[in-house]
């Protein structure tokens, strides 16, 4: 609480992409010269009846603190998803279209990194100016760690598991397929 009270240091560490919740976040920037696209986000509300918040990732902040401690912050572009029908549309099937030409006037365009999710933007066909919005699932990893049980004499086997692609695993004639 000290630290916090102290407020930030004065220095802030900007970077072009970040790893969170097993999503990798990109700038807008940073997407400009690739093929993938990682800077979409959406920020819920806390009750189900909140419209989302659905934007873009312009840049990665981090604000470091006394004793060591870190906040990392998105500052988005935010699209104006205040009004159903001018700013986004839900069709018949739950999809998600935003209009990507009109952007949500506010000063407050920062999100705290751990509250985002990642989104994929897919634009129309008949209209540019609007974009399904397609939920991204996290990546994770698979990491096998052996320990050794001292009472058992036997070894356990510790499995973080996280969904990245199908992939098979043999640990001594033990198979995972994920």
């Amino acid at each position: 609480m000290v630290s916090l009270a102290r407020g930030p240091e004065r220095r802030a560490i900007y970077y072009s992409g970040y790893n969170i919740n097993g999503f990798r976040f990109h700038t807008i920037f940073r997407d400009e010269i690739r093929k993938t696209q990682n800077n979409g986000v959406v920020v819920r509300g806390e009750n189900q009846t909140d419209v989302p918040y659905y934007g873009r990732i312009k840049d990665i902040v981090e604000l470091c603190y006394t004793e060591g401690n870190k906040i990392v912050l998105f500052d988005c572009e935010w699209y104006d998803t205040t009004q159903e029908g001018k700013g986004y549309k839900r069709d018949r099937y739950g999809i998600i279209t935003v209009n990507i030409a009109r952007k949500l006037n506010t000063q407050e365009t920062f999100v705290l990194a751990c509250q985002a999710i990642q989104v994929f933007y897919t634009r129309g066909l008949k209209d540019i100016t609007w974009s399904a919005v397609t939920e991204i699932k996290p990546r994770t990893f698979m990491r096998c760690q052996w320990m050794e049980d001292p009472t058992k004499k036997r070894f356990n086997l510790l499995v973080q598991v996280m969904k990245m692609k199908m992939i098979r695993y043999n640990c001594i004639g033990l198979s995972f397929m994920l």
